[in-house]
């Protein structure tokens, strides 16, 4: 991937010197480079955050959380990414308005990289959905239920099975450029983990997909 992706980045930069006259074309050209970079560095960091975090090593850094904090860090992420794509975009809450003890980057890359993944697989036109659902349930103890919804091309019941190994990918029609590192999941999985929350899918090929993650 980084061999490809580095070599495609020269290639398009080239195109670009070839085309100086014609100023939509290294539009296009820059638009590549600027794809094959965020590949990159997402690929870079996802493989420090496997290498240097998840092991048996890893301390959490827990803070006091806002929901109403946490709520606006995510929607101000995604937001962009569904109206680029043309998707809408579903918030709904059910909520007590209080904080949580997490480790606000750990915490925040759970629900950064589900999300994401939504936008990612979901065609032009789908629909994305997140929604919280607090409960309380006894001496003053809390537990959320986070849903990450979408309308996309779903995962199958071979891919499901091991779908947050490092590295795995499932073959679909989504471009090369935007497939990622294979890493986002087995980070989810990890960091679910370290909280001790559990992790649930539902999903059918064609009808898309839906995880639930409870802490």
């Amino acid at each position: 991937y980084y061999n490809s992706k580095s070599k495609g980045s020269a290639a398009y930069i080239n195109l670009a010197k070839d085309n100086t006259n014609n100023p939509q074309a290294i539009e296009k050209y820059l638009e590549k480079i600027n794809y094959s970079s965020d590949f990159l560095l997402g690929l870079v960091n996802d493989c420090l955050v496997m290498g240097r975090d998840f092991n048996d090593n890893l301390v959490l850094h827990p803070v006091s959380y806002e929901y109403p904090e946490f709520v606006k860090t995510v929607l101000s992420m995604i937001e962009p990414l569904c109206k680029q794509k043309n998707i809408t975009f579903k918030y709904t809450s059910n909520y007590y308005s209080i904080a949580v003890l997490v480790d606000k980057i750990r915490f925040e890359q759970i629900f950064f990289n589900l999300l994401t993944n939504a936008v990612k697989f979901t065609p032009e036109g789908g629909t994305v959905e997140f929604s919280l659902e607090n409960r309380k349930i006894s001496n003053g103890i809390f537990s959320c239920d986070y849903c990450v919804k979408d309308t996309g091309i779903g995962i199958s019941p071979e891919f499901q099975e091991k779908m947050f190994l490092p590295f795995e990918q499932e073959a679909n029609d989504v471009e090369i450029m935007s497939q990622g590192s294979g890493l986002g999941l087995s980070i989810v999985k990890h960091a679910v983990a370290y909280h001790g929350g559990t992790i649930k899918l539902d999903s059918k090929v064609g009808e898309g997909t839906k995880i639930t993650v409870v802490f």
